[in-house]
């Protein structure tokens, strides 16, 4: 009952701003991501849904984009295929086609690759989708940074010093321009968080 309480609140949410049909491509992949992560921590002992989930909020609230169903199932589905094999790539382009499929692969890091190399195929994708989740996903990750040990945060700090900017300058080019905002306010977050560690 709680759960389901969840997953309808999320929904109403979302609801003035998509169509029943959007609507339900989003609870489609809300259920996949739940059901995918489930019994799964994070490393500060939250659930593990609550990220995906979470940086799908940060999108629709924090970034203000509330016109695209496919950037929340991205943000949604964004860790399922690096943790689960729930969902392979063939069996996102059934239920959500191709425009989805792309943006989770570019968003997510297989074990053979390192990070410059997947960050080089992040920047290198020109779609906007997975460049916002992937900004979201970090400011979700630094938020939620102080129940961690000091040597993953100080590791994170460097690692967004070192790409998510870099981001923020090429996702600047590929958004359309009345999202343009998001990516404003995606740089002055990440810059403001972490310097939170870097004093600290």
């Amino acid at each position: 009952m709680e759960n389901q309480r969840g997953s309808i609140q999320y929904l109403k949410k979302l609801s003035p701003y998509f169509t029943e049909r959007d609507l339900e491509e989003i609870q489609t992949a809300y259920a996949f991501s739940k059901y995918g992560h489930r019994n799964q921590f994070r490393d500060d002992g939250g659930r593990y849904f609550d990220h995906p989930k979470e940086v799908s909020l940060i999108i629709f609230n924090d970034f203000d984009i509330k016109f695209d169903w496919r950037v929340l199932v991205i943000a949604l589905l964004h860790d399922i295929v690096e943790d689960q094999f729930l969902l392979t790539e063939r069996r996102i382009w059934i239920n959500f086609k191709n425009e989805v499929t792309q943006g989770v692969k570019f968003v997510s890091k297989n074990d053979k690759e390192s990070k410059d190399v997947f960050f080089s195929r992040l920047f290198s994708c020109n779609k906007w989708r997975p460049m916002v989740v992937k900004l979201a996903d970090r400011i979700h990750n630094l938020r939620s940074l102080h129940k961690c040990e000091q040597s993953k945060q100080i590791r994170q700090v460097e690692e967004t010093r070192a790409f998510y900017f870099q981001l923020c300058d090429i996702a600047e080019t590929k958004v359309p321009k009345n999202i343009r905002k998001s990516i404003t306010y995606a740089r002055k977050e990440l810059d403001k968080l972490c310097k939170v560690y870097e004093v600290s």
